[in-house]
């Protein structure tokens, strides 16, 4: 074989290795990329999956909390009342004397007591204005309930603007609220809270502001409370931004879809 035969043939293995090796590189990164789609994949499909879980886990809480406030109201509620009334006819029809009116006064005292609790624990678990009519009745009650006590001063303005018929996710905003306003009461030392509903379009802004002590914002926001709102939040494909300082009170944005 001559020398240009022997350059040919060179020059033939050269291009038939760099084609294997070429052929190897794309086997490669397709195999590569298979497999990174596949795991991205599976970290969706995981995502989906966990919000789903985390909505039923919600959803039976809530039909779990409806199902106690009911039977607390309507059962052991009912019962009490019954109690205090066979002790007031039991009173009247008593031969009584000092300390016999002081044990009847006691037991009065105790049933009512308990009465009273049974009837707010049924109302915190399930506000029944929410249940009987709706979102923005029991955000009046609320805020005429916290107005009334004279120690903070709130106003909920503009909630016409929500308009979601979804009844699970008007629970999730009112649960939000809530939430918000236990820590402004437990933590903040404010004296005003103001609640607005600003529509845009497809999307509703809820902003929440305190006049209370903030906080350092560097500080992330943790806490049982806080783990619920940002669940509830996810659940209604929102987002939310707070800003705060020491002395500067405390301001929460929350969006959220304004359709069912």
């Amino acid at each position: 074989m001559d020398n240009q035969g022997i350059y040919f043939a060179i020059i033939i293995g050269i291009l038939l290795i760099l084609s294997f090796a070429t052929a190897v590189i794309w086997f490669f990164m397709v195999a590569q990329k298979r497999i990174v789609g596949s795991k991205i994949k599976q970290k969706e499909m995981e995502l989906i999956f966990q919000k789903e879980l985390l909505s039923n886990a919600v959803t039976i809480q809530e039909n779990e909390r409806d199902r106690i406030a009911k039977e607390l109201h309507d059962d052991i509620g009912s019962k009490l009342n019954i109690a205090a009334l066979n002790i007031h006819l039991l009173e009247k029809n008593i031969l009584k004397d000092d300390n016999s009116e002081l044990v009847f006064q006691r037991i009065k005292d105790a049933v009512n007591t308990s009465a009273a609790r049974t009837r707010s624990i049924s109302h915190e678990l399930m506000p029944p204005v929410f249940q009987n009519f709706g979102f923005g009745f029991a955000l009046e009650e609320l805020q005429n309930e916290l107005n009334s006590g004279g120690e903070i001063k709130i106003g909920i303005n503009y909630y016409q603007n929500v308009k979601i018929k979804d009844k699970i996710k008007l629970l999730h905003i009112y649960r939000i609220l809530q939430e918000l306003i236990s820590n402004t009461i437990k933590y903040a030392k404010a004296t005003k809270i103001d609640i607005g509903f600003e529509d845009e379009k497809n999307y509703i802004k809820m902003t929440y502001k305190d006049n209370g002590l903030g906080f350092d914002k560097t500080k992330s926001l943790t806490g049982m409370g806080f783990s619920n709102i940002r669940t509830r939040v996810e659940l209604l494909k929102g987002k939310m931004e707070y800003e705060t300082a020491p002395g500067v009170g405390f301001e929460i944005i929350i969006k959220f879809v304004n359709h069912d």
